[in-house]
This record gives structure tokens, sequence and C-alpha cells, in this order.
């Protein structure tokens, strides 16, 4: 059974409700509260008072962005600890993930996905392999034009892997990058560099795309002239019949294209990338009917305002394999290259 967005915020709502009740966690009408011996504690807002009663809530990854608070939107907090809720709150996105044509028309809030923070320190011994590069080159080109990474490198595809992330380790969406790379380079000639680096190896104790965010700075410092910035991802919990369709006779994995906005931080040009991602899937669905599932605009920078061309790309999702997403990352090579020769 599932619950439609404003039905889960409703649950979501009540589920609060009685969650303070139990625990007695005062409301903000309160604005002091008596501990256990009596004593008078501090203030305390929203997000501190569920952090003191479900400890998850207090982790340093689900807080990067001190400033996010999303106020009347309880079901944001919960879906992180209660996967049944984590469900609820991605019915919105299954809802016309059957229509393969490009959604550009609405923003989906659904849960929090921690974003770049500016102010964490980023140490090499985090991130295994990070600030190293793959330069896939085809004969006489000297620079690459287009930068390929994961922030979700263990992520992989349960019909291949029979499970959903290989933490530590470079899952399915790294072998779906690669294929991106060396179709580009040896049947285009188009030179790519991709990261070599496990950016969510230690997710739970640093944000992944700090760590990724690192990778593109290093890219776009080390290759200026590069024209297209991808991270390349997989989606979650798509059911098969919306997750695959048969383009010249073989299974592929569909996509979708992920653009963040200017509403959790500092991105004043999201909408030149937005531009980017609706041209793009434009091109895919002219050629390869179906191949998209939506483009969705998310808030959160993804990294993408580190270049004007930067795009997020699920790839299948995990009811997929890992043949299926290298399949589609091949076919996805011709309209990228076609960006780049324009």
């Amino acid at each position: 059974m599932r619950f439609k967005g404003r039905t889960a915020g409703w649950l979501a709502l009540g589920l609060t409700t009685l969650l303070a009740a139990w625990w007695n966690i005062p409301t903000r009408a309160q604005v002091e509260a008596v501990d256990k011996v009596g004593q008078i504690a501090p203030k305390m807002d929203a997000r501190q008072m569920l952090q003191r009663e479900l400890p998850l809530l207090g982790t340093e990854m689900m807080w990067t962005s001190p400033e996010w608070l999303p106020v009347g939107k309880p079901q944001v907090y919960l879906a992180q600890g209660i996967p049944f809720l984590r469900v609820m709150a991605e019915e919105e996105e299954w809802n016309d993930s059957d229509k393969p044509v490009a959604r550009t028309d609405r923003v989906v809030d659904s849960v929090y996905q921690p974003q770049a923070d500016p102010h964490e320190e980023v140490k090499p011994e985090q991130v295994p392999g990070l600030g190293q590069f793959r330069l896939w080159l085809p004969a006489g080109q000297k620079v690459p034009l287009v930068g390929i990474y994961n922030t979700h490198t263990s992520e992989t595809y349960r019909l291949t892997d029979k499970t959903d992330k290989v933490p530590g380790e470079k899952g399915g969406v790294f072998a779906a990058a690669s294929a991106l790379a060396e179709e580009l380079s040896s049947r285009y000639g188009i030179g790519v560099v991709q990261s070599q680096a496990i950016h969510d190896e230690n997710w739970l104790l640093h944000n992944p795309y700090a760590n990724s965010a690192v990778t593109a700075r290093q890219m776009l410092e080390k290759y200026p002239d590069l024209q297209l910035l991808i991270d390349i991802h997989r989606d979650a919990e798509v059911p098969r019949e919306n997750s695959v369709v048969k383009i010249q006779g073989r299974e592929a994995a569909r996509i979708m294209l992920v653009v963040g906005t200017n509403s959790r931080g500092n991105h004043p040009s999201w909408q030149k990338n937005l531009a980017f991602a609706q041209q793009l899937a434009k091109q895919i669905e002219q050629q390869y009917p179906g191949l998209v599932r939506k483009v969705l605009t998310k808030p959160g920078r993804y990294n993408q305002h580190l270049h004007p061309r930067a795009v997020l790309i699920e790839i299948g999702s995990t009811s997929n394999s890992t043949a299926e997403a290298e399949y589609t990352a091949r076919l996805l090579a011709k309209m990228v290259a076609d960006v780049v020769k324009k």
C-alpha cells in the first residue's frame, strides 16, 4: 500500500504528534524544558528536540547544512530513521515514473539529501582514490572535454550484485560511468577524465557530496577545457516495469536527470543547468524514445554550482542490472558527444 504526497505528510505529522506525546517532547510554545533531574535546560528548537529523543537524527551527516530546517515537514525528519516513511516520501517520484517524457514542471521536495558544506574539511585519507583520475584520450586529443565521477560510488544494481550497495568498493554505477567514458573516447573521439575515488566509503561520518565537490573542483582546475561534468548515480526502489525499456531489441535502464536549485545554498545560475538538462533529455528522447523517465528539480546544489553544464544522471534503479546500466551509458554517449561537438 502506498500513500501520495499529502497523505504521507499528514500521516507523518500524526506520527510526530504521537511521538511528542509519548516522549513528552516540548512544543514550540514552550521556551524552556525541564530535564530529568528538575534542572532548567536551554531553549531548544524543533531540530534539537528531535535529536534529543531520536539519536539517529543527531548524526552530523543529517545536518551538514545547518541552515536547513524544514519546519512543518516532519516526514522529512522521520524518513531518515523510519524506512516506511522513506517509501512514502518517495511516492511522488513513483507516480509518474512510467511516463517516457521528460518532466520539468515541478519541484519535488522528498527525503533530505545532504549537500556539500563549504566549511567541511575533506581529508584525503577519508576518501580512497581522491585526486586519482583515469584519462580516456583518443588518438590526437591531448585534453579531456568531459568529466565523469560518482558521488555515491558504492551504489550498485540488485539484479547483478544481490545488494544495493557495496560499501568501500566501486559498485555498478562506477561500471556504468566507465562504459560512458570508454564509448565517448573510442567511438566518438571525445576525451574523458574519470574519477577513481570512492566518495561514500565513510558516508556516516563524512558527506559524500563534500568529498565529490573536491573531485569536481580538482577536475576543473586541472582540465579547464571541460565542457560537461557528469555525476552518475542510480535511483532507488523504482518498480522494474518503470525502470527498464527496450532499445534496439535490448533492455536498457531508463534514466532520470536531476538538477539542483538555489533553495539550500548559493546557486544563482541553476536555471542554466536546468536548461542544459532539458535540452539533453530532449535529444535523448528524440533518439531513443522512452529512455528518459523525467527531468527532476530538487532542493540542493549537487555540485552543479561549479559548472553550468554539470548534471546528475540516475541510470536505472536498484531493480536494474549492471549490464542494463552499461548499455544505457553507451547509448547516452552519442548525445553527450553531440553536445560537445556543437
